[in-house]
């Protein structure tokens, strides 16, 4: 019968969406593995402005694994996501939750399949939002040991707004690294959801990086590819080469996340100079993924994920410092860049910093800024 939505709970008036759900939970080229899962956002039906954030803890079994058959189950293997979608971005958390109860689910005996199992555990679900259970489940470390320097290449054009493509498999670790790397820009994850830092508020942040036709989706299935056609900018996990052949997708980069490479769509366009990291880029990444390497347990800070969180965080407060300067916001037509000027930007590539300037994000920055920022000049962190 096809992907569709067998329960939901609680029922809902506004269950448009629900139409949607079926293929981000059942994974692209889910039929060659026995497990896996996938992290995504998906827009309210009536509410266009509202997401709800999603994980699907998805299972095939073999039919002759099945407690009670029923007359629909003709195929040989049977596969099935258990779905919980919540208003607050909890996916790590949200997932290892779900995973604990979909084992039961696909368990054997009475309760497989047994949908009153799924109520009972969606009622017992309480949570308090913290920044630790925002990143709970998160694993910066498998970004880091695959993309390496590429790390802090795409999160640099994640602040350019440019259209990112990352393809891998299983969706899992696509979807994680996904989330993961959008951690690393202070407040932008969880925009909303808590108070702001009050460094970050000085600073301005989180950046508004993905509003209207700028989306982010961890993971997005092939049936809905079209969604990318009228994007702006896009941060996107899939697993589907046939994305990479579709003329509406149009990525600005693709992120091959088996090998670590990225792939510029467009080798004369300006993103390779505007990819190239700074001396200063250079040291700040390899020192983050030396310390990660050299990290023995889980109690060592120092290249911990929150440790890493932290760098970053730092790297950006000094962004935004060094974008508040006098000569930056309010340039003189008629006078040229200072040299002590000049080798200050260059610390983030000068050709990707003028690029920042011409974005949307540093116009919606640059207009949330008053005097009270001017203090934070006084704090510029060094890389």
């Amino acid at each position: 019968k096809g992907n569709c939505v067998e329960y939901v709970y609680p029922e809902r008036d506004d269950q448009e969406y629900l139409e949607l759900l079926p293929f981000y939970a059942i994974p692209d080229g889910a039929h060659n593995s026995t497990h896996d899962s996938s992290w995504f956002r998906i827009a309210d039906g009536t509410n266009s402005n509202k997401f709800y954030y999603g994980v699907a803890c998805y299972r095939q079994i073999d039919i002759s694994d099945i407690f009670a058959r029923t007359e629909d189950m003709n195929r040989s293997k049977i596969q099935k996501s258990v779905v919980l979608l919540s208003e607050e971005p909890l996916f790590g958390l949200m997932e290892a939750r779900t995973r604990i109860v979909t084992e039961a689910y696909f368990g054997i005996g009475e309760e497989q399949f047994n949908n009153d199992l799924l109520r009972d555990w969606f009622d017992s679900l309480r949570t308090t939002v913290t920044q630790d259970t925002l990143y709970e489940g998160l694993c910066l470390v498998t970004a880091l040991a695959k993309l390496q320097l590429n790390v802090l290449r795409i999160v640099k054009l994640m602040l350019l707004q440019k259209k990112i493509l990352i393809i891998g498999s299983p969706a899992h670790t696509v979807s994680n690294i996904i989330v993961s790397l959008v951690s690393l820009i202070p407040g932008v994850l969880y925009d909303g959801f808590l108070p702001q830092i009050e460094e970050h508020k000085q600073c301005n942040m989180p950046f508004q990086l993905f509003e209207e036709k700028r989306i982010l989706q961890p993971y997005l299935p092939i049936q809905h590819m079209d969604l990318l056609r009228h994007s702006d900018s896009y941060l996107v996990g899939v697993c589907n080469m046939m994305f990479t052949k579709n003329s509406c997708v149009d990525p600005d980069i693709i992120v091959h996340i088996e090998n670590g490479t990225v792939e510029v769509v467009q080798p004369t366009s300006r993103i390779n100079k505007l990819m190239r990291l700074s001396r200063a880029d250079k040291y700040f990444i390899e020192d983050i993924i030396q310390h990660q390497k050299n990290r023995l347990d889980d109690s060592n800070w120092l290249g911990s994920d929150g440790w890493v969180r932290k760098r970053f965080e730092e790297y950006f407060m000094r962004l935004c410092a060094v974008s508040m300067l006098p000569d930056v916001l309010h340039p003189k037509s008629d006078s040229n860049l200072s040299l002590d000027l000049i080798d200050v930007l260059e610390d983030f590539n000068i050709a990707w910093f003028q690029e920042w300037k011409e974005t949307e994000a540093f116009s919606k920055w640059k207009q949330g800024l008053s005097s009270a920022e001017d203090s934070v000049l006084e704090h510029i962190p060094a890389l």
